[in-house]
């Protein structure tokens, strides 16, 4: 807990600043990499991504090695979920609750989109449609065996 308040204490450095002279494994790199991983999550609009997204940006802005290891010493900044088979990151602020609390007008359409297209526009029929009299029917009709018997 001390760690994380000495942290926050430090200086600001933004993400947008020159950083080349910045010596890395020091704490001022591991602070301008909570910036810029702040700054990306901030642009994004679910306010999340995964962390294998994240390691692309790790040439470009001299992250290290351990960028996960970052995220997860950093918990009042970024949520790491650790379910399933990649990690997914979140940026603690944008959140209450596991909802977003304020939501993009493009998130807003997506959802509008995808309960649109979950609801069926036909009701599904109870039988399935290849049953004996179905068969005998086709079989019937073009004078071949139509399942292949």
């Amino acid at each position: 807990m001390r760690r994380i308040s000495q942290f926050r204490d430090m200086p600001y450095i933004s993400p947008y600043e020159d950083f080349s002279e910045i010596r890395p494994g020091t704490s001022d790199k591991e602070k301008h990499a909570c910036g810029v991983v702040h700054e990306i999550l901030s642009l994004a609009v679910e306010k999340r991504t995964l962390d294998d997204h994240l390691t692309h940006f790790r040439e470009e802005f001299r992250f290290s090695q351990q960028l996960r290891g970052m995220l997860i010493r950093h918990p009042d900044m970024f949520y790491v979920s650790l379910k399933g088979d990649r990690d997914s990151v979140f940026l603690r602020e944008a959140y209450q609750d596991s909802h977003l609390i304020e939501k993009n007008r493009l998130l807003l359409i997506k959802e509008k989109l995808r309960s649109l297209v979950s609801h069926s526009r036909f009701p599904r029929r109870t039988t399935p449609r290849t049953d004996s009299a179905e068969i005998e029917k086709t079989e019937s009709k073009y004078g071949i065996d139509a399942v292949g018997r």
